[in-house]
């Protein structure tokens, strides 16, 4: 059987039918020798064409002057193999990998310059932690990010991810297995679905598992996470359920303040630290120059679990702004429940400064499954021309 395809010329078909034909590989010029002693044979043009590293080392690098038919890979991460086998297959499938070997993948990618796999595995990453299960194999990624210089732009959804579910994560035996500045550093996350006495909870509970004695853990929590809590917004129920039983890391004096401190609060209710967070907000800004034309300007904005899309058109008949917003998820799983929604607009001089700020915050209530906000806004024409400021606040 003829491995070229009959009548086509394109390099790509080529490669990877060679590469999928049954037996040994065809006409191979290197082979390297994996950290396994396992072995993966090759064409050194094939690999050269696809990745500017391997075009220096068989033709200008060190494999040169070495006898470079037989390459040794220490840093082969378990999946060199693959690496191989993307640059001779058109499609790639990364179900065979397990979830982590993503990332072993995506350092040999981005050691190589193979930028096509790259940002295939950028993608399909980004894909995997959103969906990540177990929720605390989440500290693992996050783990990961931080050691991959390529990692900074996962970190803010494995953080998003985290808050979302934090009651899973911290629960975990992978959160009490975590070092203590990377303990302390989630324990500060802003938007934790958890509430301030189920921080306090998870943080007696680290110290307690990472000290041999009580005392230990005491000293331990006193001086490293007791300053992370915020007691000022522990209702009374959220004491007795969860500083209460774990009080034993504080000194009784503290402990008397905390407890007179919660319970005149005047409230029962839990809730969590990113609930307590009074405002959400998000700014489009119009400049002076498009004001006038007569189009619709949409930008989009993600929040931690909601996108808005806000649309801003102008009527300079009746001289005003129109503002449309629409919701591609609920603010309230609760349809008795209601989200303030309001806008501020602002007018910008040419240097940044603020000549005049609308100061009738508008408001609308938005039940929980109501998709779709509206606003129509009277412009104060004696400061345009100007750029305009849109702000999006919702509570």
């Amino acid at each position: 059987m003829d491995w070229r395809g009959g009548d086509s010329c394109d390099l790509s078909e080529m490669a990877d039918r060679l590469y999928s034909m049954p037996g040994k590989l065809l006409y191979t010029d290197v082979n390297f020798v994996l950290s396994d002693g396992s072995q993966v044979e090759a064409h050194k043009l094939i690999l050269a064409l696809a990745s500017p590293v391997f075009e220096m080392e068989f033709y200008s690098g060190q494999w040169v002057e070495q006898d470079s038919d037989r390459v040794v890979i220490l840093d082969d991460m378990g999946v060199f193999r693959e690496l191989i086998a993307f640059i001779y297959k058109q499609n790639v499938d990364f179900s065979s990998l397990e979830d982590f070997q993503l990332w072993d993948l995506l350092y040999l990618a981005n050691k190589y310059l193979i930028k096509q796999l790259q940002t295939l595995l950028e993608e399909q990453l980004k894909k995997l932690i959103k969906n990540c299960q177990p929720k605390p194999s989440l500290l693992k990624h996050l783990e990961r990010a931080k050691e991959t210089i390529l990692g900074d732009q996962f970190l803010m959804t494995i953080k998003d991810e985290i808050e979302l579910f934090a009651e899973i994560v911290l629960s975990s035996e992978e959160f009490l297995d975590m070092s203590k500045a990377e303990a302390k550093e989630i324990l500060k996350y802003p938007n934790l679905r958890v509430t301030e006495g189920q921080v306090f909870k998870h943080a007696a509970a680290w110290c307690l598992k990472n000290n041999e004695r009580e005392a230990g853990a005491e000293s331990e929590f006193q001086k490293e996470f007791q300053d992370s809590i915020e007691y000022d917004s522990v209702a009374s129920e959220d004491f007795i359920q969860n500083i209460l039983p774990n009080s034993h890391v504080l000194e009784r004096e503290v402990l008397k303040t905390i407890t007179k401190q919660c319970f005149e609060t005047k409230t029962s209710a839990m809730a969590s630290r990113y609930a307590l967070k009074p405002f959400k907000s998000a700014i489009t800004v119009i400049s002076r120059n498009n004001l006038h034309k007569n189009e619709l300007y949409l930008r989009k904005h993600s929040f931690q679990n909601f996108d808005v899309t806000i649309g801003i058109s102008f009527d300079h008949i009746k001289k005003c702004v129109q503002i449309d917003m629409n919701f591609n998820d609920f603010l309230t799983d609760d349809n008795t429940h209601t989200a303030r929604i309001g806008i501020i607009i602002t007018y910008l001089s040419q240097f940044g400064e603020l000549p005049f700020k609308d100061t009738g915050y508008d408001v609308k209530k938005r039940a929980g499954y109501a998709k779709t906000v509206n606003f129509s806004k009277d412009l104060s024409y004696k400061y345009l021309p100007s750029d305009l400021s849109i702000e999006l606040v919702i509570d």
